[in-house]
């Protein structure tokens, strides 16, 4: 048998010590990659926080804005109220008006 073809000596004649080195190495790699995953899903998951709370509150101030301005030009009435200039603020008007801002969004 030719010796150049000699495969049982071959994992004796590759040097230990590069190997470790590379499976420590592949380790840190992905200890380091799964870290910035990591870092990555908890900074999303803040950000997405942070943007459905100023939504929220975008809508919250409109929704102040628009019956502030409501009660200060007509007052406020029931829902049942009649009033001829129809420029009363009602629970029936507010719920109107957030409709058609859901729609419109």
């Amino acid at each position: 048998m030719d010796s150049s073809l000699d495969l049982n000596g071959l994992a004796k004649s590759l040097p230990a010590a590069n190997l470790e080195k590379a499976e420590k190495d592949l380790l840190n790699n992905f200890k380091a990659a799964a870290l910035s995953i990591t870092t990555l899903y908890r900074s999303s998951r803040h950000a997405s926080k942070r943007a459905y709370n100023a939504g929220y509150a975008t809508a919250c101030q409109d929704l102040m804005s628009m019956i502030q301005q409501g009660v200060s030009t007509g007052g406020v009435a029931l829902s049942g109220s009649s009033n001829p200039a129809g420029d009363v603020m009602t629970i029936g008007r507010i719920m109107d008006w957030i409709e058609a801002r859901m729609e419109a969004v």
